[in-house]
């Protein structure tokens, strides 16, 4: 029986596939010692069957991460991880050229031009499926990983797959690839520097702006720069958050001076960025009596230092990107938003107070301001003592006023 559940998992029908996956996990509610019998049906019979449809492995890959998961099921956890990070490597490889596809080659071309936009429809949704998929797993390998103990195999074999992961085309599932790399590197030797870099260049994705998950987003930055040790790599991270503030929305715009504002505490060097000027007229006269001094022998010119050069907006590494000789010029332009909590919140950074407020993205959107601004009660009017005295009104003098 629990063998014809699981293949149920595969029905064409969507609803009748989650039916199957809504039993199984009636099941291990009321049997929960049968929860690794369960797992290993649905790894062994089921996940990993030769053509099975990325239809069935995603019910299957959903039943999974539903699992409740407890510390002394460290087993289950593990087997659970097994199969999430076997499902990556899979979803992962170059799809291989189907028959249809050959077919399709060997015609006309007039023949295969129409053949390919009546299976474009499919496709794009067998790229959605997959992408489902991808963040089903990431789900599933987010709620396993605190109960694998620390005796578990070790990730850095599955490291890579996550980076791979990481350059989806959802922007969303890069997101939670992100989380969990973030996460992994707590306990792990993950590669910090290799995170950073592209964290760092996340931001410049043109998807961010559109992408449902900002809030999400705004979580992993914050705790991955809190985390950081290197003050150079985080004056860059808050430059390069600065630059494309101007493309978001009023409530990404003031989540991200939050951020800012509590990295302040954790780096105090940041308010150098805003207090300090930018010295570069005296960097190039004191490089000058070096170069003159260097001139002396062929031996001192070979010594002769560089001069520091500016930020650099284009570095792939943000600890490279000279961010701490540079001030926060990209403030300015928010001084004058036409939203309050912006202009305000960037008037605090600046002046170096406590922003107003919570953190809440949904209490800065242009929704919740409109929303204020048309219920908002009306004041008293100041000429009320002059009510009732034209003559078109002398009728209405004694009566109550609303």
């Amino acid at each position: 029986m629990l063998r014809l559940l699981i293949n149920k998992l595969g029905d064409p029908v969507k609803k009748i596939a989650s039916q199957a996956s809504y039993l199984i996990m009636q099941l291990l509610a009321n049997h929960p010692a049968m929860k690794e019998i369960v797992v290993a049906a649905i790894d062994t019979d089921f996940m990993f069957k030769p053509g099975q449809t990325t239809h069935a492995r995603y019910y299957a890959a959903v039943t999974l991460n539903q699992t409740a998961l407890s510390v002394k099921e460290e087993n289950v956890a593990v087997r659970l991880l097994g199969i999430y990070f076997a499902l990556f490597k899979a979803l992962l490889k170059p799809r291989e050229e189907s028959e249809h596809t050959q077919k399709i080659r060997s015609q006309t071309r007039h023949q295969r031009q129409r053949k390919l936009a009546a299976s474009m429809p499919s496709t794009e949704q067998d790229d959605e499926l997959r992408e489902k998929l991808i963040s089903a797993v990431l789900t599933g390998v987010n709620r396993a990983y605190p109960y694998c103990g620390t005796d578990h195999q070790s990730f850095d074999d599955h490291i890579d797959t996550l980076f791979q992961i990481t350059h989806s085309a959802n922007f969303n599932t890069s997101i939670q690839a992100m989380l969990l790399i973030q996460q992994l590197m707590s306990t792990t030797s993950a590669p910090t520097d290799r995170f950073y870099r592209i964290l760092y260049e996340s931001l410049l994705d043109p998807r961010l702006v559109m992408s449902s998950k900002q809030q999400l987003y705004l979580n992993l930055l914050h705790r991955s720069l809190k985390a950081d040790l290197s003050s150079k790599r985080i004056k860059a991270f808050v430059k390069r958050i600065l630059q494309i503030l101007s493309l978001q929305e009023p409530s990404f715009i003031c989540g991200a001076f939050f951020l800012i504002k509590d990295l302040e505490k954790t780096f105090p060097s940041l308010a150098t960025m805003i207090d300090q000027p930018e010295d570069h007229e005296d960097d190039q006269e004191v490089f000058k009596d070096v170069d003159e001094e260097a001139n002396a022998t062929e031996t001192a010119k070979q010594d002769k230092p560089e001069i520091p050069k500016g930020y650099d907006a284009y570095k792939r590494a943000p600890e490279h990107a000279n961010a701490d000789g540079s001030c926060l010029w990209e403030l300015i332009p928010f001084l004058a938003h036409f939203h309050p909590s912006v202009n305000i919140s960037a008037e605090n950074i600046i002046n170096h107070t406590a922003l107003s407020g919570k953190p809440d993205l949904t209490l800065h959107s242009m929704i919740h301001f409109l929303d204020r601004f048309v219920y908002k009660n009306a004041k008293a009017s100041s000429d009320s003592k002059m009510r009732g005295s034209s003559i078109m009104q002398s009728s209405l003098q004694g009566l109550p006023t609303y």
